[in-house]
């Protein structure tokens, strides 16, 4: 199944990477947990039965629960009001619908989604080439709401996460040197070092996706992980895609 939104970073259009993660999941199985869930790219392809999703954007996993409970999703007000509105909940604590949420990502300039410093959502209205902004599409989430209904969706980070015995981790950071100015909140190098060894300890099996830089290669060597060199199709910025050297790195329990 195709991710509900675009995101940042997603895996749908990564085969190289799915390989890898469906083959070593086939081998071990158990609960599926993935602190970095973004855009459902990899659960809505390997499909667990049983799945802990989560992501520090709490808009993001408040859409899920959205989509788990049958919310209903239809284009709504002028895109810059909408904007405005929106942050001004947000950035007051308080709870904004998740079709607010999904207008918005629908709607923006490159279909991303991209915070400042302060939470507040800064991306423009996209716009057609004749200059006609973009709507929202119509959709049918019936089949998704089913599947979503099998996992469980937390706002908060790997940190906090327990997982239980037997689990398999699947973890998706932003990527060293690649990513990081995308939402409230930066992902260091020291967060790098700190995620790979949260995960050792855990002593459930984990596959880990990173950009294949020199640091992160040594890093993860050092650390007895199984390292697979992939090239990845990035489309972040509105010229289109380009490709980048990235890997994904096992360790089995």
């Amino acid at each position: 199944m195709k991710p509900l939104i675009r995101w940042v970073g997603g895996k749908y259009h990564q085969p190289n990477v799915i390989e890898i993660v469906r083959d070593c999941y086939a081998r071990h199985g158990g609960s599926w947990i993935e602190p970095f869930c973004g855009g459902l790219g990899m659960a809505l392809q390997i499909n667990p039965d049983r799945a802990i999703l989560s992501d520090l954007n709490r808009h993001l996993i408040d859409f899920y629960r959205g989509v788990q409970e049958g919310g209903s999703f239809c284009q709504v007000g002028e895109y810059y009001e909408l904007r405005s509105l929106f942050n001004k909940h947000a950035l007051e604590g308080r709870y904004v619908p998740p079709n607010y949420f999904w207008n918005l990502q629908s709607r923006s300039h490159n279909g991303i989604w991209r915070e400042n410093a302060s939470g507040a959502f800064n991306v423009p209205e996209g716009r057609s080439k004749d200059g006609i902004p973009r709507g929202c599409p119509e959709v049918d989430w019936s089949a998704y709401q089913e599947l979503l209904m099998k996992w469980e969706f937390q706002c908060q980070s790997y940190e906090e996460l327990a997982p239980p015995s037997g689990s398999f981790l699947y973890l998706d950071p932003p990527y060293d040197e690649v990513y990081s100015k995308y939402q409230k909140g930066d992902f260091y190098w020291e967060d790098q070092v700190k995620l790979v060894e949260w995960a050792i300890a855990s002593n459930c099996t984990f596959v880990i996706s990173n950009s294949a830089s020199d640091r992160i290669v040594e890093l993860y060597r050092s650390h007895g992980l199984t390292i697979h060199e992939v090239v990845e199709k990035r489309n972040v910025r509105a010229k289109g895609d380009r490709t980048a050297n990235a890997l994904v790195a096992v360790k089995e329990f």
